[in-house]
């Protein structure tokens, strides 16, 4: 950018004012380009005039040395990249010991803020290039194990993105996982300059500096928070992910696979169950089973009163096992309680032999309990493609309903015993396991961000027995478990009672309102549904068991729409009360509604929100935070906030929020991951 001689005489005082200089360029992605303007005014410029422009030239330098690190990084030339990194770190250290002689302008009305704005902008580079560095060292350790890998499996094609994962022996998966393992202080290291470099780049007064220098920075506000996101996000993924494959100890898992087309709290009703064995990647066991055929082996030996709700409102319930054990929306909680099924029912099989048909899906002991939503096969299929098994082709479009129709009809059209009609989900994910091994390694991280999207909107959900790694796995929201929270909380729990999979047509709108009356906070959550489907072999009316919970202490007022039952079992359709109770730190209210096909119907709770909620609401700061149900797919959510006090502040900006008076707000979100919004007064 060329700044024109008028501006210069409207904002600067130079000697050499008639002669036009570029000043500015603005780097690309998240690396920095650093112009050093002198503000100064008569004789006192004179003897920096030599100085001014070494430091000019240094940052000028540094941002052409960033973007050659920027080009071979691109071309994963990471020896090169780091090469260059060295270089421009260098030069805009070098730049911002010689801009030192500059601080004597700060305290100068209007010119010292330029001064300390670009000796910040300088510290914000040179934070911001040493955490690149740091990472392009850990990709580089991670790459050069990888490629090791290549050449002793005899692929020599590394560098064309061609290796596959089933090509590396174990013995390199291993080093491969240990070098993750081992980054984690790096990347911590990493993090620490990139949060100081966010901290120099927040002392910038952008309301108060000159506009070319808005310009210049302007495109660092977005990316250094996206720096800092991705830093810190791969922290926990280098901690966690080798854990869980199997390095440095073997893992076994119980598998559960969630159907959310009947919603579940904690994703959908587990219809197949199975053993995962990982040892330092490899995948060495991977059986599922029908959990029928596992409950029912049982029927007449385990005796587990169910909770009171599943006994009223499911049909035909007579006992707790097995497929219903994921009753507690805490997914800890319900996955303890998966493996205290899981162990009593396969008690019969522990010693059968080896001709046991059981034998692939009984384990004495395991680790902990894996569970996915089939929108993880789905995301998978799209990247791998159709897959076809016993004739029946499985994409992306077609998956959930070409599996439902095979375990619900296409198995008796087939001849095939009611028992093992399940066996073809198996079977897809055999074949789903063997083209995601043979991808090339150029499209590893395709697969590893739809494993992020599926952990970060609750699709995958990771227990471990391991209380050092479950730590990790809740305080990166990746095991489902209900926050701990000190404000305002919500989250709105649906348990499908015997609806087929109707889930899948219905539509759900969660509003959620607060207002001030007297010395309370007042709340009503509600949730409105619209059944969308008919009856079918797959689709009938909708019965839910709703359950919202509540900061601990609220207390309920009144409860809207709860049913008795539904218009079978109450042609009345009489109103039902609301169950309370307290559970993982909660209050919660719990009412059964149901859900006619074409009907659209409303079931909300109204309460009085505890006094130490109402006590931070007094000293200026309201929080709320919203957990989405794991395994739904994005509720429609709107937030309603009416005070007594005039809001200085709010968070989120942007879309999501709208001040409709200066003391009430609207948050309008969807719910594919929690959100939380604050508010200042």
């Amino acid at each position: 950018m060329e700044i024109k001689g008028d501006f210069l005489r409207r904002h600067l005082i130079f000697p050499w004012q008639r002669r036009r200089r570029k000043f500015f360029q603005i780097v690309k992605a998240f690396f920095l380009a650093v112009v050093i303007i002198i503000i100064a005014g008569g004789f006192f410029i004179y003897p920096f005039i030599g100085t001014a422009r070494d430091i000019y030239a240094l940052a000028k330098e540094g941002r052409n040395n960033l973007e050659q690190a920027e080009d071979y990084a691109g071309r994963l030339d990471l020896e090169n990249a780091e090469i260059f990194l060295i270089k421009a770190e260098s030069d805009l250290s070098a730049a911002r010991e010689k801009f030192a002689k500059f601080y004597l302008f700060k305290k100068l009305p209007i010119i010292g803020k330029q001064v300390s704005a670009l000796d910040n902008l300088l510290l914000t580079g040179i934070e911001t290039t040493s955490a690149v560095k740091e990472i392009v060292l850990v990709a580089k350790d991670i790459f050069k194990t990888v490629e090791m890998a290549s050449i002793l499996s005899g692929q020599t094609d590394f560098g064309e993105g061609d290796l596959s994962f089933d090509k590396i022996s174990k013995e390199q998966k291993k080093r491969i996982l240990k070098t993750l393992f081992e980054s984690s202080p790096q990347l911590q290291g990493a993090k620490a300059k990139i949060d100081l470099a966010m901290l120099s780049f927040n002392q910038i007064p952008e309301d108060e500096i000159f506009y070319p220098f808005k310009k210049a920075i302007e495109p660092l506000r977005d990316k250094l928070p996206a720096l800092q996101e991705t830093i810190s996000k791969a922290i926990p993924a280098s901690e966690i992910l080798p854990q869980v494959l199997g390095y440095p100890y073997p893992k076994t898992y119980l598998f559960l696979l969630q159907n959310n087309h009947e919603i579940r709290p904690t994703g959908g009703f587990i219809g197949t169950f199975g053993i995962v064995k990982l040892d330092s990647g490899d995948l060495v066991t991977f059986a599922t089973d029908n959990i029928y055929k596992l409950d029912f082996s049982v029927i007449n030996t385990l005796k587990v009163n169910p909770p009171e709700p599943l006994k009223k409102y499911l049909l035909g319930q007579n006992g707790w096992f097995l497929r219903d054990s994921n009753w507690s929306p805490d997914f800890p909680t319900s996955a303890r309680q998966a493996e205290w099924f899981y162990n009593q029912e396969i008690q019969s099989h522990l010693n059968k032999g080896e001709d046991d048909i059981w034998k692939a899906t009984v384990e004495p002991k395991i680790d902990g309990v894996i569970a996915i939503t089939p929108n993880l096969i789905r995301d998978l299929l799209k990247l791998v493609g159709q897959i076809k098994i016993d004739g029946q082709i499985f994409d992306a479009e077609n998956l959930v309903e070409a599996l439902e129709y095979q375990v619900e009809k296409g198995y008796y059209e087939q001849g095939v015993p009611d028992i093992q009609r399940k066996e073809i989900v198996g079977k897809l994910a055999v074949e789903l396991k063997k083209r995601l091994f043979e991808l090339p390694s150029s499209r590893w991280p395709e697969a590893l961000d739809i494993l992020k999207k599926n952990l970060n909107e609750k699709q995958v959900l990771v227990y471990d027995n391991s209380a050092d790694l479950q730590m990790l796995v809740d305080e990166n929201n990746w095991g489902g478990a209900l926050v701990k929270y000190d404000g305002d909380y919500l989250s709105v729990i649906d348990s499908n009672m015997a609806s087929l999979k109707t889930d899948q047509v219905m539509a759900r709108k969660i509003n959620y309102t607060v207002s001030v009356e007297g010395d309370d906070l007042i709340a009503e959550a509600g949730i409105t549904y619209t059944n969308n489907g008919n009856f079918s072999w797959k689709t009938t009316r909708y019965r839910t068991y709703t359950r919202f919970y509540v900061p601990q202490g609220s207390e309920l007022i009144e409860v809207r729409g709860a049913m008795e039952n539904d218009k079978v079992k109450d042609p009345e359709r009489k109103p039902g009360q609301a169950d309370v109770g307290e559970e993982l730190g909660k209050t919660y209210f719990g009412a059964f509604v149901a859900v006619e096909p074409g009907e659209t119907r409303s079931l909300s709770v109204k309460y009085r929100l505890p006094k130490w909620v109402k006590t931070k609401y007094d000293l200026g700061l309201y929080k709320l935070f919203v957990q989405k149900q794991s395994g739904t797919e994005g509720h429609s959510l709107t937030i309603d906030l009416n005070f007594d006090k005039k809001i200085k502040s709010w968070l989120p900006l942007g879309y999501s929020s709208r001040q409709q008076s200066d003391k009430q707000i609207k948050f309008i979100y969807t719910l594919r991951q929690d959100r939380e919004s604050l508010v200042q007064f």
